[in-house]
């Protein structure tokens, strides 16, 4: 009676997934419906927002970048981070996570 979840739990791990080999593919996919292209939206900025302090974190380990040019930068173009929803927060903080020691942090 045991083995039966295990089993079933097996069955559901096998089951087919969808691989993009192009670009048109994952567009296509993402273009299907209105529910899709907001997924697939979301997807995208938070992979952005995950990504982007790594790159300013190591831009400031290189000597190419202070945390007060980058401030100076927000403040001309506009950037607020409290109006980031947490989602988009949440994206920021996991970029961040590999850099403790970096000076570069958006204000919560």
């Amino acid at each position: 009676m045991k083995r039966l979840p295990l089993i079933g739990a097996l069955l559901l791990l096998a089951g087919p997934v969808q691989a993009f080999e192009t670009i048109e593919e994952f567009d296509k996919a993402c273009s299907a419906s209105e529910e899709t292209i907001i997924l697939c939206q979301a997807a995208i900025q938070y992979s952005a927002f995950t990504y982007i302090p790594g790159i300013l974190c190591r831009l400031e380990d290189d000597g190419l970048l202070t945390a007060e040019q980058l401030t100076e930068w927000w403040k001309q173009n506009g950037f607020n981070y409290q109006q980031l929803n947490a989602f988009l927060k949440d994206g920021i903080n996991l970029g961040l996570v590999p850099y403790p020691s970096c000076s570069i942090k958006p204000v919560p």
